[in-house]
């Protein structure tokens, strides 16, 4: 089950953002997010992003 305190800390406002989807298939993170998060109706696009790090490398 993924995991559900980072989503509702955002929704209550304790928290701007979270790291999500190292576990997850990025496609079931997000459906996970929204279910918890809401959007409002007059939003129209939601969107994420990945950020490699990768060690050593030139």
């Amino acid at each position: 089950m993924l995991c559900m305190m980072d989503n509702l800390m955002v929704k209550m406002g304790d928290a701007d953002g979270m790291i999500s989807g190292v576990w997850y298939a990025s496609a079931d993170t997000l459906r996970f997010d929204l279910k918890i998060l809401k959007i409002k109706p007059e939003i129209k696009l939601v969107s994420m992003f990945f950020l490699i790090f990768v060690p050593d490398y030139e």
